[in-house]
């Protein structure tokens, strides 16, 4: 029985969350890329890459979408140097499947 409550509780905690972390911490960093659902003018962004600690350019379309996404290379590393690696984060983050490019 308490297994049950426990698996429902993270469960219901992480719809909640559902990475609407507040802005201004290292969480920003783990999220997915989020090109937003606008379409017709694409600009070119960048987001860290948790698993290989780097920033990588990715198409941002311009409205909506997340916090990580950063101007350039450098600030995403600036914002985001010491994020910590999305295994250790209690709920998995969506991913919107935007293309991510090597620069």
């Amino acid at each position: 029985m308490q297994f049950i409550f426990v698996v429902t509780f993270v469960f219901l905690a992480c719809s909640v969350v559902d990475g609407k972390l507040t802005k201004g911490t290292k969480y920003i960093c783990a999220l997915y890329p989020d090109d937003g659902p606008c379409q017709g003018t694409y600009y070119h962004s960048f987001i860290l890459i948790l698993t290989t600690k780097t920033c990588k350019k990715f198409i941002y379309g311009g409205c909506q979408g997340n916090d990580n996404s950063f101007a350039d290379e450098d600030e995403c590393l600036k914002k985001c140097k010491g994020s910590r690696s999305s295994k250790h984060m209690l709920c998995p983050l969506r991913r919107s499947g935007m293309p991510i490019y090597n620069s």
